[in-house]
């Protein structure tokens, strides 16, 4: 019988990284005062918590597949077995990689649909707002990392549109920055909590 993947222990794993990311930060701002130093912890905060929604994503893309095979099975005529073992549905997900990259929601949802289809894709139960977050918080992650022109115009255009800043402060400026926003869940919060609290919230729903 296929091993059957625990959606449970997955997100227990992914929500436990993410809660000690948080207490990290927590911790490092307690002691620290010097505010480039804070705003460096911000965007390294960031960074850490995109990972582990990849990582997650991966994760529970395998499980879809593991736990819905049918779609995968008809698709490439597939006979003999019931559902994909674990390790394979780990395997097909990362397209024979060592890792399984997507860049974009549309990139997610279209690989996720071709395993399993649109009725069992975990993903498209995330709303419109949440996926905004979680592309916004990949279009930051990106400008810290790779700091090429083009990640910067995609970061400076996501705050003009998103955020109504005319100038684009520095990564970790912006998410030690107040969120201003009227009815924002993190209003009052630094914005880093934006993205911090929607990935969490995903990762627990899907």
């Amino acid at each position: 019988m296929p091993r059957r993947l625990d959606v449970d222990v997955l997100r227990r794993s992914a929500l436990g990284q993410t809660d000690e990311v948080l207490m990290r930060f927590a911790r490092f701002e307690a002691v620290v005062r010097r505010t480039d130093d804070i705003r460096w912890a911000n965007t390294m905060t960031l960074c850490s918590v995109h990972a582990i929604w990849e990582r997650f994503a991966e994760g529970r893309l395998a499980v879809a597949l593991n736990h819905a095979s049918t779609h995968f099975l008809h698709t490439h005529g597939v006979r003999g077995i019931a559902r994909v073992p674990g390790g394979l549905a780990s395997c097909l997900v990362r397209g024979g990689k060592k890792f399984f990259d997507f860049r974009s929601r549309s990139d997610l949802l279209g690989k996720a649909d071709d395993l399993v289809s649109k009725a069992s894709n975990p993903f498209r139960s995330i709303s419109k707002g949440d996926w905004d977050t979680l592309d916004a918080m990949a279009t930051i992650r990106n400008v810290i990392s790779h700091g090429s022109e083009a990640a910067w115009d995609t970061y400076r255009n996501l705050l003009r549109d998103a955020f109504y800043l005319r100038s684009a402060p520095s990564p970790g400026e912006f998410l030690d920055s107040i969120d201003r926003r009227p009815g924002s869940p993190t209003n009052g919060r630094k914005r880093l909590y934006i993205f911090m609290t929607t990935a969490r919230s995903v990762m627990a729903s899907i």
